[in-house]
């Protein structure tokens, strides 16, 4: 499975959506599946003419992508909540993230989920 760049909601996020990414597919390595590195999925991308930092491709061919890959499967997220609000006796973070996954030969999403999550901190 290839975990593709995250999308965001607001341009802002570039940072903290590269961070959950990461986290994610590290998450997703200690797991049964079979995870395809941060490095190798973008390369390939790179070479159907997607830059760092920029929406994928409308035109993208997940097909051909998952023929460069070896990938079954396609994890694409969308960052939809981003922010941390302080307080005189600690701050909050909150994070939301919206996912699908695709299956690579017929481009059908077969699972999605969104969720937001709120933590307090100090």
């Amino acid at each position: 499975m290839a975990v593709l760049p995250f999308e965001m909601k607001q341009k802002g996020w570039q940072k903290q959506t590269g961070q959950l990414r990461e986290q994610l597919t590290a998450s997703l390595q200690e797991s049964s599946f079979e995870i395809l590195e941060i490095n190798r999925v973008d390369a390939a991308l790179q070479e159907l003419g997607w830059q760092e930092g920029e929406p994928l491709p409308s035109d993208l061919s997940l097909q051909e992508l998952a023929q460069a890959l070896g990938a079954d499967a396609f994890l694409r997220g969308t960052v939809t909540n981003w922010g941390r609000s302080y307080y005189v006796v600690g701050s909050w973070g909150t994070a939301g993230l919206s996912l699908e996954l695709i299956d690579a030969q017929t481009a059908d999403v077969v699972w999605a989920d969104t969720k937001k999550n709120r933590r307090h901190a100090g």
